[in-house]
């Protein structure tokens, strides 16, 4: 099927999640609208609820933790009395038990293709209960038009940034998120040197950026929320760094965002994060929960003028090889294909 343009994607993604909601019809009807918000219907996982019981996300670093049946890698054979249950969304009752077994019976009668966006959901996938089904790997695309490199000054006179400035970014939909390690930047944003501090702007957007601004001590834009596309094309592209000290995380939208419009990003080894932050190639990879790491890879991007340069041009090239829209939807029609085959 030859694609001609970005509209004409979304057009023939729209058919195929129809087509797919005929395929399925094997599958009871209760199951299907209990699952009705994972995306794609021939089940992508968007996050790890559908393979352990509640827990919407885990810490990466406990799920894998070797061989043994702890409680934390419990999820591979069976649930209960789980130490979790006040993590988002949190519950009052234990119920992993029995939502282990529901899920695994549904599972033993369905007929389905596993779809997973990162390299950390799909070796999860295959430890899981869903290991009975086909399971393929197709990273969420970007739209590539709407994330694109703008014109730095421009982008800083839009923002009332000074030039001469050093821009460091951070965003989430809720920055008080301890998921997203708001309290592990400030630890590495009080850690870099006070005259680095003096010629470095902070640029937040998202729920709750001025409590970070408050601790930090370094001069803070901060955008609030955004929901338009070309205004934070224009903040990633006014920043010189998207640092991003997440605690847990699938295929993180907002890195993808960064690496679209050609910002390099400091993170941490955590979860799908690596298949987006390539240490040296496309940013710095931090040791997990290391707000001393995370500062020093902040300090080493930010002194680099010339590396700095060489991950914005990776950033851009790696996006639109591997994350676009076109790219997405190729994967997607291959599948199907291959089951309509």
């Amino acid at each position: 099927m030859n694609i001609i343009s970005v509209s004409n994607l979304r057009s023939q993604y729209q058919h195929l999640k129809f087509l797919w909601l005929q395929i399925i019809g094997k599958i009871p009807s209760q199951t299907i609208r209990k699952y009705l918000y994972i995306k794609h219907f021939q089940l992508k996982i968007g996050n790890d609820t559908v393979i352990y019981n509640g827990c919407h996300l885990r810490d990466p670093n406990k799920i894998i933790i070797g061989n043994n049946t702890s409680i934390d890698d419990r999820w591979k054979q069976g649930c209960g009395k789980c130490p979790d249950l006040n993590t988002y969304p949190a519950v009052r009752r234990d119920s992993t038990d029995w939502e282990w077994k529901l899920k695994n019976w549904v599972y033993s009668r369905s007929n389905l293709s596993v779809v997973t966006p990162s390299k950390w959901l799909t070796e999860q996938v295959k430890q899981s209960m869903l290991n009975r089904f086909p399971i393929h790997q197709i990273p969420s695309g970007i739209d590539t038009e709407a994330y694109q490199p703008i014109d730095s000054e421009k982008c800083r006179y839009i923002l009332n940034i000074p030039n001469n400035k050093r821009v460091l970014m951070f965003g989430a939909e809720n920055i008080n998120d301890s998921r997203k390690g708001g309290d592990l930047l400030a630890k590495a944003l009080t850690k870099l040197p006070e005259s680095l501090k003096a010629e470095t702007v902070l640029l937040t957007f998202g729920y709750g950026g001025e409590t970070i601004s408050n601790a930090v001590g370094i001069e803070t834009v901060n955008l609030g929320y955004i929901s338009s596309d070309h205004l934070k094309s224009i903040a990633y592209s006014a920043a010189d760094l998207f640092i991003f000290p997440t605690r847990a995380d699938n295929l993180p939208l907002v890195l993808q965002e960064s690496m679209a419009c050609g910002t390099p990003m400091v993170s941490f080894k955590i979860g799908g994060v690596p298949d987006l932050v390539r240490h040296n190639i496309t940013g710095y990879l931090a040791t997990p929960e290391d707000s001393n790491d995370f500062c020093q890879g902040i300090i080493q991007l930010l002194e680099d003028n010339q590396l700095r340069a060489e991950m914005k041009q990776n950033c851009r090239a790696i996006s639109l090889d591997e994350y676009s829209l076109e790219i997405q939807t190729q994967q997607y029609l291959k599948i199907y294909q291959k089951i309509l085959s």
